[in-house]
């Protein structure tokens, strides 16, 4: 089963209550830099699992 990312974002924006909020622009520099991290993260993650499967 696969789950688009989006719907994952928007689920969780949804669960917290926060999606409707305005950003101050330090707080969506703060936003986009988390949202940047995570992504990094799941690519690397997904590169290590890519490269461990084939050892």
């Amino acid at each position: 089963m696969s789950t688009p990312l989006k719907k994952v974002v928007d689920d969780q924006l949804d669960a917290s209550g926060m999606a409707a909020e305005e950003l101050s622009d330090d707080d969506a520099r703060y936003v986009a830099d988390g949202v940047r991290r995570m992504l990094s993260s799941l690519k690397a993650r997904r590169a290590w699992e890519s490269t461990s499967a084939r050892s």
